[in-house]
């Protein structure tokens, strides 16, 4: 919600309130994750930056890169591919690792992606994963 008051020389003032959507671009952008198809374990945290043909990020366990491909998009949903994911194994518990397998699955499956409302929703046969903004 922005509010824009305007006061004049002699103390009058109006205001004007509006909602504003911020609609990021994929590049540049921070996003967590906050829907799988599956499940995410309580407590964890997945988070993922698209930068220069690359996605990095913190599945909640480990790090992670991948190359992507992809168009900026004048429409959604707009093509995407993710490969040659990489990751830095650390040892995390049971739950984090079963979820970090499955979310690995996911991404090497997208297809598309699209921006709605501050959320990143990335498409795959079999379902979504959907993001919120992260402010850094």
């Amino acid at each position: 919600l922005v509010t824009l008051t305007v006061t004049d020389e002699s103390g009058a003032s109006s205001s004007s309130s509006k909602n504003l959507q911020v609609n990021q671009p994929l590049e540049g952008a921070a996003w967590g994750l906050e829907s799988m198809d599956s499940w995410l374990s309580p407590g964890s945290l997945i988070l993922i930056e698209f930068d220069q043909g690359k996605l990095m990020g913190f599945s909640g366990c480990n790090l992670f890169q991948a190359e992507i491909s992809f168009e900026p998009a004048a429409s959604f949903p707009a093509d995407l591919s993710i490969s040659q994911l990489e990751d830095e194994p650390f040892a995390c518990p049971a739950s984090f690792q079963q979820q970090e397998i499955e979310f690995f699955e996911v991404l090497n499956r997208i297809q598309s992606y699209r921006i709605e409302t501050n959320k990143l929703i990335l498409s795959y046969p079999e379902g979504e994963l959907i993001f919120h903004a992260v402010i850094r």
